[in-house]
């Protein structure tokens, strides 16, 4: 047997997927955490990216262990 036959179904899906991870923050989730006091915005860029968008996540990263 060979290699697995990836299905366009889940080929799309999957790219459905990583698409929606690598989605931008938008203004309001940025502007959202400068009301928060965070003023670095590509540090609340990158915690929202690596979230995927998720407010508290990004929040937790950003003041968690510091290692963000």
């Amino acid at each position: 047997g060979g290699p697995p036959i990836i299905s366009s179904d889940f080929f799309s899906q999957a790219i459905d997927q990583a698409q929606q991870r690598t989605t931008a923050p938008s203004d309001d989730q940025i502007q959202q955490l400068r009301d928060m006091g965070i003023t670095d915005e590509a540090l609340a860029r990158r915690a929202l990216q690596a979230t995927g968008g998720d407010l508290q996540a990004a929040l937790d990263l950003i003041f968690g262990d510091g290692h963000f």
